[in-house]
């Protein structure tokens, strides 16, 4: 079932008051570290492994950690309290890269990641301090947009398909975070429904 969801403040409803929300901030900027995968070699140092065997391993361990966690009851800064006995948003963050990094070309993977990494935490803070949800979501939209053309300047996909990218693919991440669907986490839909979309244009029209 998909439902338009309204997006919480990270601030009073965290786990550790200011101190946990600034945790999750971070911890959600480190999602960019997924986007490393793309610049390892495709067999792996010392194990000869193919390197797509990274992508399941991850989701393997932090559900194992997730599931100790749960049964617990661990209490983690920077949770939700709704999270104390689900799934965490860092959980659907590594599942969300872990497709992203094995379905999407790098042109469409890397900036997604790291522009998604970023944006939403953006957003939040503007929630935050009192802004409406337009402010935030055309702030979201913005940064989104912004971050993803300078990574794929810095990783020279040329300028005319980046901005293509970028423009299409922002309204479309930020547009994620406001759907709920099965209780997914926004951490999976921000990542998967833009990487989608790019991978569709970037085969069609833009390599």
């Amino acid at each position: 079932m998909t439902v338009i969801r309204e997006k919480q403040s990270a601030g009073t409803d965290t786990l550790g008051g200011e101190r946990g929300r600034y945790v999750r901030r971070l911890a959600h900027g480190m999602i960019m570290v997924a986007a490393l995968y793309y610049f390892l070699p495709d067999d792996l140092p010392v194990t000869n492994l193919p390197k797509w065997v990274l992508a399941p391993t991850a989701v393997m361990l932090v559900l194992v950690a997730e599931r100790v966690r749960i049964r617990r009851s661990m209490y983690v800064p920077g949770l939700r309290p709704h999270e104390m006995k689900r799934l965490g948003s860092y959980t659907y963050a590594v599942i969300g890269s872990a497709i992203v990094v094995l379905i999407a070309p790098a042109e469409v993977g890397v900036p997604s990641i790291i522009a998604m990494a970023w944006a939403d935490p953006v957003a939040g803070e503007i929630r935050n301090r009192g802004h409406s949800e337009v402010s935030a979501a055309i702030t979201s939209v913005a940064t989104y947009g912004a971050i993803f053309i300078i990574i794929s300047v810095l990783i020279e996909t040329d300028l005319a398909p980046a901005a293509i990218l970028a423009a299409c693919l922002a309204p479309v991440a930020v547009a994620s975070e406001s759907f709920d669907i099965m209780g997914i986490d926004d951490d999976f839909t921000m990542q998967v429904f833009p990487a989608v979309v790019g991978i569709v244009l970037w085969a069609l029209f833009l390599q």
